[in-house]
């Protein structure tokens, strides 16, 4: 049975001689790409990997996309762990102020990639690249780390989908016209996991701007970018008209929507989108202790009428909640966090403590008078 065009270039790189839908294969790398964003962590992985250097300081690339010139001190610490680990590297292709653009059309430019290539990148939209006819994907950083370190990666060989193009493209129409007919015709998940390769005597009429468009926004064939906020303002919507249209008559009613409705919106959001289990260990422990924010806020109001009272009751909730909404994310998660829910804690009971105390003062006032 004959190949598609991806599985040629991922067979060769692996070396086999062909290799079929769902195989599992090591294949070795053309060129490993990082930006100021996904590197840092990407670094801090390499450097568990007790490597001398990277596999190959040419067919290594780092370019300072996002934060160059630096917008702050965080940015300007994410492109100096960036610079100096390619100095210590010996990295050939490293961009920074003065060089650099937008990644994904600096590295054509630079003749970086070429057809036939195998390319990684810790950013998604990677897949540019096969406007110049290579095999290329967004991978995580650790991904990234174990690509710099030895050269090779781990692919799972996608299925395809061919497009053939006929006719041409008429004036003032791009190629973003024609990946968003495209994106549009499949749906949502239309190429989950599969590559996308486009043929036919149309493709003779398409500049190589087009090409690059096109491959580079076959990443967005999920729209997952859009389902969140019209899916959220339908939601909103919906919870809160009651209170909308009944003001306080329907608060009671728009919280108890809220608490019954937020947990199932967030999973069969999380299901439909295909992005990752996000939910137990993030979506879940927030909503729950929003919720509870919301109606202890609730509670406060209904029955403390000292506003100095009721302000440090609620930030004194606000910050206990706080705390167990991040205990409850480092236990179900192996994320590393900034030790926020300590500090919010902390500053809570402390303004929380000081209200009170301005409360307690002003009330004895009040009674002198």
């Amino acid at each position: 049975m004959g190949m598609t065009m991806t599985q040629k270039i991922l067979a060769a790189h692996a070396g086999l001689d062909s290799v079929e839908t769902g195989q599992l294969i090591l294949a070795n790398l053309d060129l490993v790409l990082g930006n100021d964003i996904t590197s840092p962590v990407a670094i801090k992985e390499f450097a568990k990997l007790n490597k001398d250097g990277v596999f190959d300081k040419d067919k290594v690339t780092m370019v300072m996309d996002h934060f160059a010139p630096n917008k702050d001190i965080k940015a300007a610490e994410q492109c100096k762990m960036c610079r100096e680990f390619c100095g210590a590297n010996d990295v050939t292709h490293f961009y920074d102020v003065g060089e650099m653009g937008i990644e994904h059309a600096l590295l054509p430019e630079k003749g970086l990639v070429s057809a036939g290539f195998c390319v990684i990148g810790a950013d998604s939209h990677t897949c540019t690249y096969g406007a110049v006819g290579a095999f290329s994907t967004g991978v995580g950083s650790t991904d990234m780390a174990c690509g710099m370190a030895i050269g090779k990666a781990w692919f799972k060989v996608p299925s395809a989908i061919r497009f053939n193009l006929t006719g041409k493209l008429n004036k003032y129409v791009s190629g973003k016209d024609v990946i968003l007919h495209i994106i549009g015709k499949i749906g949502v998940d239309g190429a989950l996991y599969k590559s996308m390769e486009f043929g036919g005597e149309g493709l003779s009429s398409l500049s190589m701007d087009d090409r690059l468009c096109i491959c580079n926004m076959a990443i967005e064939r999920e729209m997952t970018w859009l389902v969140y906020p019209v899916c959220s303002l339908i939601f909103a919507w919906g919870v809160f008209a009651p209170l909308i249209y009944r003001g306080k008559d329907g608060l009671l009613l728009s919280l108890g929507l809220l608490s019954g409705l937020i947990l199932p919106y967030l999973l069969v959001l999380e299901q439909w989108t295909h992005t990752g289990s996000w939910f137990i260990p993030v979506a879940f422990p927030i909503s729950v202790f929003a919720v509870l924010f919301i109606w202890i806020t609730y509670a406060i109001l209904t029955r403390i009428k000292n506003p100095w009272y009721a302000s440090s009751a609620i930030i004194a909730a606000g910050g206990i909640l706080s705390l167990c909404t991040y205990l409850a994310i480092l236990g179900l998660s192996d994320f590393a966090m900034f030790p926020w829910g300590w500090i919010s804690f902390g500053s809570a009971l402390g303004l929380a403590l000081l209200l009170l105390i301005a409360g307690r003062i002003r009330r004895e006032a009040n009674n002198k008078l």
